[in-house]
């Protein structure tokens, strides 16, 4: 084999040649494990953190229905008290009659 070419006037060293590539390579393959390592160490922390704050946004989200419905009950309970004092309502008993041979009557139909 040979160990140099000459190519208008200029001698290549195989030797050199793959001395260079050797180094580059081994310089790539331990920038490309440094970066992985880097990056697993970076993301496992925020891996945590992000799950942290995906709960914290869910617990957020069930306290805002649960006031959220407690508001809503609120509202409907004010809204019919102030039905109520507008249209002047009193609350009133409720007899059945329990005669059935009528059907002009109400009665009450949960008995016999």
């Amino acid at each position: 084999m040979m160990q140099r070419i000459q190519t208008n006037k200029r001698i290549i060293s195989f030797k050199k040649i793959n001395k260079k590539l050797l180094t580059i390579n081994a310089i790539l393959v331990i920038g490309f494990f440094g970066s992985q390592i880097l990056v697993t160490s970076v993301l496992g922390t925020k891996t945590q953190e992000i799950d942290e704050i995906r709960q914290k946004k869910d617990d957020l989200r069930l306290q805002n229905e649960i006031l959220t419905a407690q508001i809503d009950k609120a509202k409907t309970i004010t809204a019919s008290q102030e039905l109520i004092d507008r249209l002047k309502l009193s609350a009133k008993d409720v007899t059945f009659l329990n005669d059935k041979t009528s059907d002009d009557l109400a009665y009450d139909q949960n008995q016999p």
